[in-house]
């Protein structure tokens, strides 16, 4: 199940919302359009001693690390009190029980 499925019945349950994970290193655009070297002419594929094939960071790369970032769930965190943390808890029990 997706982390959007599962965050209906939580905010159903008195969650406050959560997220999705965020992109994988690879598909952060820095990877996608090979800008960490500054100048395209700085990249080290550009070198006429280079005799590789140029690395690219496209969807699919890494199948696994892309499935397994969409059941990801990210929760608020830094509650102030106890009493709000736990708060934030009794809808991740009631929300793993109407799954289990």
């Amino acid at each position: 199940m997706d982390w959007r499925t599962f965050r209906q019945p939580y905010i159903a349950h008195g969650g406050d919302g959560l997220y999705g994970s965020c992109l994988a290193a690879h598909l952060e655009p820095i990877f996608q359009t090979m800008e960490f070297f500054g100048l395209a002419g700085r990249a080290p594929y550009n070198d006429p001693r280079y005799r590789g094939n140029v690395k690219g960071y496209s969807e699919m790369y890494c199948p696994y690390v892309e499935s397994f970032r969409k059941r990801l769930c990210q929760f608020r965190t830094g509650m102030q009190t106890l009493k709000k943390e736990e708060a934030a808890i009794d809808p991740l029990h009631a929300t793993i029980r109407h799954y289990s």
